[in-house]
């Protein structure tokens, strides 16, 4: 992980070396396209591309300010330099959306849960799981049914049999 970012800083620097020594170029050198070229429109203004990177100075407030604008126009945020006082951008939630999702690995983590003796039956084959609860149901059921105490079906209940007379 140091290499890696020592190597990084390093590329840094060379490419850093290679724009401020493209940056000095003599006053007689051409500094507009030809005009056989369409001239492109860069979205940098020239006050900020202008000025050279030195990697062993360290960037002034207003320097930063500009580099959080341009950081800003690119990637469409809304963040400020840290040394200025105004007032902090309106919460948008982007911190929350950018995390990770937490499901996925509380379900790996917890496995399946198997909430009926029914379900653990399908699970694993073989084990003839007892649930006594629900055979007491069943049974309870079973003398109600006996007795003609159940509930009706759907739409059999007792005003339904009073339209029809």
């Amino acid at each position: 992980m140091i290499s890696l970012l020592r190597s990084s800083s390093r590329a840094l620097s060379r490419s850093a070396r290679s724009l401020t020594s493209s940056a000095s170029l003599p006053a007689s050198a051409p500094t507009t396209t030809p005009s056989s070229t369409p001239a492109t429109r860069s979205s940098v203004p020239p006050s900020v591309a202008a000025i050279p990177y030195d990697p062993a100075q360290i960037p002034t407030a207003a320097r930063q300010q500009q580099l959080v604008d341009l950081r800003n126009a690119i990637f469409g945020t809304n963040e400020r330099a840290a040394a200025t006082d105004a007032p902090p951008p309106p919460r948008d939630g982007s911190k929350i959306l950018k995390q990770r999702l937490h499901g996925p690995a509380l379900v790996r983590w917890y496995g399946d849960r198997y909430t009926s003796w029914k379900a653990w039956n399908q699970k694993f084959p073989g084990l003839d799981l007892v649930d006594l609860q629900e055979q007491q149901r069943l049974a309870d059921l079973e003398a109600r049914r006996k007795r003609g105490k159940v509930t009706p079906k759907k739409g059999q209940g007792r005003r339904a049999t009073m339209k029809k007379k």
